[in-house]
C-alpha cells in the first residue's frame, strides 16, 4: 500500500464515522427525531384536553347568553342567592 492510498482510506473511514455519528446523535439525528415525535405527541394530547375544556366553556357561555335559567342556577350555586319568598336553611353537621 502506498502512503497516499492509506491517507485516502483513513479519510474515507473518518468521513464514514462522522456521518454515522451525525446520523445517530446530531441535531437532525435519529435520536433527536424520536424525542421530537414524543414531544409532539404530548402537545397533541394536551391540545386535545384544552379543546375539550374550551368546548365546555363555550357551551356554558352560550347557555348563559341564551336564558335566565342558567344565570339563576349559576347565581344560586356560586353566590348562594335565594329567590324572594324562599326560606334558606343552613344545616350544621354536629361533627364539625
Amino acid at each position: 500500500m502506498t502512503s497516499s492510498y492509506r491517507i485516502i482510506v483513513a479519510l474515507l473511514a473518518f468521513i464514514a464515522v462522522y456521518f454515522q455519528a451525525t446520523l445517530w446523535v446530531g441535531d437532525r439525528g435519529i435520536a433527536n427525531v424520536f424525542a421530537l415525535e414524543k414531544e409532539q405527541q404530548r402537545f397533541v394530547e394536551k391540545n386535545s384536553v384544552l379543546k375539550e375544556r374550551n368546548q365546555a366553556l363555550n357551551a356554558e357561555v352560550e347557555s348563559l347568553k341564551s336564558g335566565l335559567e342558567a344565570i339563576e342556577e349559576l347565581a344560586r350555586k356560586e353566590l348562594g342567592m335565594v329567590k324572594e319568598g324562599e326560606t334558606f336553611f343552613f344545616l350544621i353537621d354536629e361533627d364539625s
